[in-house]
């Protein structure tokens, strides 16, 4: 594997199933890369619902999976491109 730019993931588990499966929160905290929150769940042994790039043969093939990665954003916050404050969407 090619070495990749640092970047740092902090994440919560906020929900466990019996069969195994995660609900995460996940904050990036340095660079947000492109991937990172699936390379590092995949890291961890976690991959995401769907991820056929990264989750490998624990992807769910049921007709009741999504039809995409199961990641989504409730929280975003970034620099504002021409104020100097942060720009939050929720």
């Amino acid at each position: 594997m090619d070495e990749g730019q640092t970047a740092a993931t902090r994440y919560e588990v906020l929900a466990s199933g019996t069969d195994g499966a995660l609900l995460l929160a996940c904050r990036l905290e340095r660079s947000g890369r492109t991937h990172q929150i699936r390379v590092h769940a995949h890291h961890i042994g976690a991959p995401l619902l769907g991820d056929e790039m990264y989750g490998g043969s624990r992807v769910v093939s049921h007709p009741a999976a999504p039809k995409r990665v199961a990641l989504h954003a409730w929280r975003f916050q970034a620099p504002h491109p021409s104020r100097a404050q942060a720009l939050r969407l929720e």
